[in-house]
């Protein structure tokens, strides 16, 4: 059991190694780009990493209703939190198998089918989608206008995620897409009625907007820390940053979506402000994102050797 225990503390330490390593490295990366610009942080930044963090645990909180709704089985939100920000912080492996890794192994712990928690993450991954895809790209469309239709060829394939909304209201279309992944996983098919309802489909989708009204919140009090967005144009920035996330999460060989959701935020905010701002807006909040992430994993951390825990 202490041997266990040791390599379960060294993993823990090795999750906050590599964000603190990821931090550090994109810090050295982009230092030259931050000199001679005055960036003092404020209140503003503090309410953005913050709102982040919040963000973050929110959806961790979802992913846990989630697994209840699946398994019928009550789960401690604080138990689900901690489970959620250790596969969070696996962002940082290229593609989504060590976060679905940690979850089942989890899973398995607490003798819960590994099929159910692979079904949960593929729900959450599909209301992420939704919920940041949805909403953010009639608002780009209507605020950019020219601009967008210009480009538009770029993002077409995030229009993909709208029929997904007919697909997930429908427990049959649904249970025909995940039981495609366990087919060539060689896993055994599930039933409808070990699918969410579509009730509880239009729920969770709703729910989901919620985390991500929370990010684009803390990107819109950054962008107000660095260069005094008019209130017209907050929920614009709120939006491009949700969606430029999900284009990094949809870059599945790139840590972290490392560099594409950048150049979506600099695509879109270039057409409010200039392209030198633009850019600094972009790097600057992916290291403020960074550092709600060692807050994750100071969060993670304190829960899973103080903070409560069920089976």
């Amino acid at each position: 059991m202490k041997k266990i225990s040791f390599y379960k503390t060294l993993f823990s330490w090795v999750v906050v190694g590599l964000t603190l390593l990821f931090f550090a490295k994109t810090l050295r990366n982009n230092w030259d780009n931050l000199e001679g610009i005055s960036i003092r942080p404020d209140m503003y930044v503090l309410a953005g990493i913050i709102l982040f963090v919040i963000s973050i645990v929110s959806s961790g909180i979802l992913w846990g209703k989630i697994v209840e709704k699946l398994t019928k089985i009550k789960l401690d939100s604080t138990e689900s939190v901690r489970v959620h920000l250790a596969s969070w912080l696996l962002k940082y492996i290229p593609g989504q198998a060590g976060s679905l890794i940690n979850k089942i192994a989890w899973g398995r712990k607490n003798k819960i089918d590994g099929k159910k928690i692979t079904t949960s993450f593929i729900y959450e991954n599909v209301f992420l989608l939704l919920a940041s895809t949805v909403p953010a790209i009639p608002i780009l469309f209507i605020a950019l206008g020219n601009k967008f239709r210009e480009d538009s060829a770029l993002f077409l394939p995030l229009l993909i995620a709208i029929p997904f909304v007919v697909v997930v209201l429908s427990p049959w279309f649904f249970t025909k897409a995940i039981n495609l992944v366990f087919k060539l996983a060689k896993k055994q098919n599930l039933s409808e009625r070990d699918m969410l309802s579509s009730k509880d489909n239009l729920r969770f989708f709703s729910l989901f907007i919620i985390p991500r009204i929370f990010n684009g919140a803390a990107f819109v009090f950054i962008a107000e820390s660095l260069i005094n967005l008019s209130p017209s144009h907050y929920l614009v920035f709120g939006s491009l940053y949700v969606l430029a996330g999900i284009v990094g999460v949809l870059a599945i060989f790139v840590p972290s979506g490392l560099g594409v959701r950048e150049a979506v935020i600099v695509l879109f905010a270039s057409a409010y402000v200039p392209v030198e701002q633009a850019v600094l807006l972009a790097l600057i909040s992916r290291l403020y994102a960074t550092l709600a992430d060692i807050l994750v994993a100071a969060i993670y951390l304190w829960l899973k050797h103080g903070g409560k825990k069920t089976a």
